[in-house]
This record gives C-alpha cells, sequence and structure tokens, in this order.
C-alpha cells in the first residue's frame, strides 16, 4: 500500500466517525496488501511470544487440573455420584424390552423359614416353584401365559392366560374345558421395563435435585469394606427441623415437574396426570411426618450409603454385583439384613434375593431366585378363546365346582392358609 492511498484511506475513516455515518460503497477504496508481510517477523520477535503462549496453555491445563479436583472432592458432587451411581446399578441390568413384540421364559422359586409358629406353613409354601412361558405384544397391549406350578416336584396348577386392551381369560387345564373371561381391572396395567426405568430415573433426578439444593459437607474418612479398611471421601446430608419440609417439598415438586415420570404413572394405574399429581401431594404430608424425626444421610463414595433417622438407621452397601443392605429399628426392635444380586448374559437375567430378619425374638429367613429370558419374537400368534364363558354368567352351582375344584390343589391349599 502507498502512502497516498493510506492518507486517503485514513481521512475516509476519520470523516465517517465523526459525521457518525458509515461508508458508501461509491467511496470504497480497494487497498493494495500485496505488499505488507505477516511472515516478516524477525525470529527475536516470533520468540518473544512464545512465554506468553506457554503461559496461556499452562493457564489452562491448571484451570482444569483444578476443575476436577474440586469436582471429586466437592461434597455435593460426591453426594450425587454416589446416587447417581446406586440408581445406574439397577437400571443398567434393566432390559429395555425395545421389540415390539418379545417371548420368554420365567422361572421362580423361593425358600421361607421361621422359628414361630408358622414355621411348617412356610416350609410347605417353600415347596413352590412355577415355570412360565410368555409372550407379549406391547404395541397392540396383549399379552398371553401358560403358568406352570409345581408343587413337591409334582404339576399341580397348570393356567393359560390371555390379555388383550379389555379382558382377561383363563384356562384351567384339567379343571375346566372353556376360557374363564374376567372383566380386566381398569386401574392397573401390565408395566413395561421402560416404564420401570423411566420411574428410576425421575426418582433419580428428584435425590440430585435435593443434594444440589441442600448443603452438604464432607470429610475424608475411612470404611470397613470386605476384609479390608478403604480411604474414602464421605459426604453428609442432615435433615433437621430447619429443613425437613424444604427437602421434601423439593423432592416431591422434582417429580411433580417430571411430565415423562407422571406420564408413566399415569400409563400404570390408568389414571389420569392431575390424579398422579394429587397422589404426590398426598405423599409429600407423609414423607414430612418421616423425615422430621430423621437425623442425617451419609454416603461414601460410591460405595456406602447410611440413612439415620431418629430409632434406628438404614445402610445400602453396592458391591459389585451385590447390593448389601442392613435396617436396625430400635424402637420396635426390628433387624433385617440381606442382600440383592442380578446377573445378566445376553438375553438371560438371573435375580436372587436373600433376607434375614429378627422381630423381638422371632427368625424369618427368606431366599427368592428369579431367572427369566426376553427376546425378540416374529409374530405373537393367535389364541383360540372363541369358546369361552363370561364369569359374571356362571352361576352358584358352577362358581362352586370351579373353586372347589382349584381348592383341591395342594399348592392353593396352602396358599389360602397363608392368606387366612
Amino acid at each position: 500500500m502507498n502512502k497516498k492511498d493510506l492518507d486517503n484511506f485514513e481521512k475516509k475513516i476519520e470523516n465517517s466517525i465523526n459525521n457518525e455515518d458509515t461508508l458508501l460503497d461509491s467511496e470504497a477504496v480497494e487497498v493494495d496488501v500485496s505488499d505488507y508481510d505477516l511472515s516478516s517477523n524477525s525470529v527475536k520477535e516470533k520468540m518473544s511470544k512464545l512465554p506468553w503462549l506457554v503461559a496461556f496453555f499452562l493457564i489452562v491445563i491448571i484451570s482444569i487440573i483444578t476443575c476436577a479436583m474440586f469436582l471429586n472432592s466437592n461434597p455435593q458432587t460426591i453426594f450425587t455420584m454416589a446416587i447417581d451411581k446406586f440408581f445406574s446399578s439397577i437400571t443398567d441390568n434393566i432390559s429395555d424390552n425395545a421389540y415390539d413384540i418379545s417371548k420368554g421364559n420365567i422361572k421362580f422359586d423361593f425358600n421361607i423359614s421361621s422359628n414361630d409358629e408358622n414355621s411348617d406353613l412356610f416350609n410347605d409354601l417353600s415347596k413352590n416353584n412355577f415355570d412360565i412361558d410368555y409372550r407379549i405384544d406391547n404395541s397392540n397391549d396383549k399379552s398371553y401365559f401358560k403358568i406352570i406350578n409345581n408343587y413337591e416336584g409334582k404339576e399341580s396348577l397348570n393356567l393359560n392366560l390371555y390379555n388383550d386392551k379389555k379382558s382377561m381369560y383363563i384356562y384351567y387345564n384339567n379343571i375346566n374345558d372353556k376360557y374363564i373371561k374376567y372383566e380386566k381391572n381398569k386401574s392397573y396395567k401390565f408395566i413395561k421395563n421402560s416404564d420401570i426405568k423411566v420411574i428410576l430415573n425421575g426418582l433419580n433426578q428428584a435425590f440430585d435435585k435435593v443434594a444440589t439444593s441442600e448443603k452438604i459437607s464432607g470429610s475424608k474418612s475411612s470404611l470397613d469394606y470386605d476384609i479390608k479398611t478403604l480411604k474414602v471421601y464421605e459426604s453428609r446430608l442432615v435433615i433437621d427441623k430447619n429443613n425437613y419440609k424444604r427437602v421434601a417439598d423439593t423432592f416431591i415438586n422434582s417429580l411433580k415437574s417430571n411430565e415423562v415420570f407422571i406420564s408413566s404413572l399415569s400409563s400404570i394405574f390408568n389414571i389420569s396426570s392431575s390424579d398422579v399429581k394429587k397422589k404426590l401431594d398426598n405423599v409429600c404430608v407423609r414423607l414430612k411426618e418421616f423425615l422430621k424425626e430423621s437425623g442425617e444421610v451419609k454416603l461414601y463414595d460410591f460405595i456406602k450409603g447410611i440413612f439415620t433417622y431418629k430409632n434406628g438407621s438404614f445402610e445400602i452397601v453396592n458391591n459389585n454385583e451385590d447390593i448389601i443392605f442392613n435396617l436396625n429399628d430400635v424402637n420396635d426392635n426390628i433387624k433385617l439384613d440381606g442382600n440383592i444380586k442380578v446377573v445378566s448374559k445376553s438375553s438371560r437375567h438371573d435375580i436372587s434375593l436373600n433376607v434375614n430378619m429378627s422381630d423381638n425374638g422371632k427368625i424369618y429367613n427368606g431366599n427368592f431366585n428369579i431367572s427369566y429370558t426376553n427376546k425378540k419374537a416374529s409374530s405373537f400368534g393367535k389364541v383360540n378363546i372363541k369358546n369361552y364363558v363370561k364369569e359374571s354368567d356362571l352361576n352358584e352351582i358352577e362358581k362352586l365346582e370351579l373353586y372347589s375344584k382349584l381348592l383341591e390343589k395342594p399348592s392353593l391349599k396352602v396358599m389360602t392358609k397363608f392368606m387366612k
């Protein structure tokens, strides 16, 4: 750019600024920059800029490290991350069951014992096990279950159960020669895995909301874990007379504002969203009554959580595939401990629950095992229910005959004793 062109360009700029106006296209001057070389800086000039660049990158790196250290030692962060880790350990083992049509098998057995007057009854109940084949059509709200109940290793009860949007049909093999149609209870709907995940995620978010709204304190601590002692970070939320109402309101309001959560509950219980929110308001009242006597919640990194209240405590430990829990209620002299284990491989899922309870000297032990598979099915298939009779059309003699035959089954005899 020659001197004359440069002077003219500067005058244009000055005039435009003084007149508070912009240059017109006709006034623009094409500037020749071909002789201006950006790379003409000397080596000395380049080297003089290097310390500034190094300083800039050091500041960025130190900021990132400082941020990471803060997040990993901040009590509030530890608290929320521990909550998220706990819920993640549950939801990760729930299949989405994204298939429109699925099929599978469920096996269920249990063993219950006690040292009280119900010892023989529990022993008889434990002789039952169940083997269920199923098909589910999610898009059309249809399901079919073939249920076999074995008692002492022999078949006791054999049912075919079919559901559609309006009714339920049951075929009692070796008892009745027709399907019996029952009007479906409209207050309940089959719970889908996707709904369970939505509900758990909603609860997770509500707990996180409480954690980010309340003061969380923390300190380094040690924790006995298995056969070793670990150095951990302990974060604590104290719930007392000063904040128990606020904690309850924050928790419930988070659920009420979660439209996906509300929609899932509305679908499961077949009630309106407004009715779901009214029920949550009632839960809020009861929650405040409970929290009023609560003490504090402690979370140790992602390993252990302790909830203490006026008359006892509840502990939960994440131990790899196991979730271990322990309840101690001093007021009612109740102690309960156990664990839940979930193992998932491909389409197969195995769940075991072990519970031991002591209630004022009475001891109860329970072991429950569920194994189920879930796979994509090419079609739902037809279920021949044309030959059916409405349960409401059966006369009293026919009903008495049906239920008498059912009660002859050894497994149902025991179950009716248990329900008395």
